[in-house]
């Protein structure tokens, strides 16, 4: 699995993130408390695969709802155990 620079993870998902929900946002904020739904959920995905030029599980976000640890989790690091990512995943090559 090819990693991404945490800052530049940390941009990439900030800019998606803002792009989805039209205002600014920081690593310290949640796609929950937001208020995001399962389609920002998906828009933001797809933002972000853009970005970064792979595929990503529809449900990442979901399961690393906090942006920071989400931008950890695409830097290639690993912040706790429940946004484990890839493990037993039957779609190949997605995050």
């Amino acid at each position: 699995m090819s990693t991404t620079p945490p800052n530049a993870a940390l941009s990439h998902v900030l800019a998606a993130v803002e792009e989805v929900f039209g205002r600014e946002v920081s690593s310290a904020d949640s796609f929950f408390s937001l208020g995001g739904d399962s389609i920002e959920a998906v828009e933001i995905t797809t933002a972000l695969e853009q970005r970064l030029g792979k595929l990503l599980d529809a449900t990442l976000v979901l399961r690393t709802p906090n942006f920071g640890e989400l931008a950890a989790v695409l830097g290639g690091r690993e912040p706790h155990a429940d946004a484990a990512v890839g493990s037993g995943d039957s779609q190949g090559d997605r995050l």
